[in-house]
């Protein structure tokens, strides 16, 4: 059940420190909605560092895909190989 976040990003410093608070809360469908928030504005690595915590597979794999960086790639590669 995906859940659409969508926040301006001009109110990209409160954005973070929401995120900062969700990230730490029990239920996970905040921390799911954190990572959310992380990766709108582009913490890509932070974003897939939850969803790996909670082992969210789909979440991880598209936030690193989304970013279109390699290393974050290879790494979730290793992660996933690893696990």
């Amino acid at each position: 059940m995906p859940c659409l976040v969508s926040l301006p990003l001009s109110f990209a410093p409160s954005q973070l420190g929401l995120a900062a608070r969700l990230e730490k809360h029990e239920l996970i469908e905040f921390r799911r909605l954190a990572a959310m928030v992380y990766k709108q504005n582009q913490k890509w690595r932070r974003a897939v560092e939850l969803a790996q915590a909670d082992g969210l597979f789909r979440d991880a794999m598209e936030t690193t895909a989304q970013s279109g960086e390699a290393e974050l790639a290879e790494e979730l590669l290793r992660w996933v190989a690893a696990g």
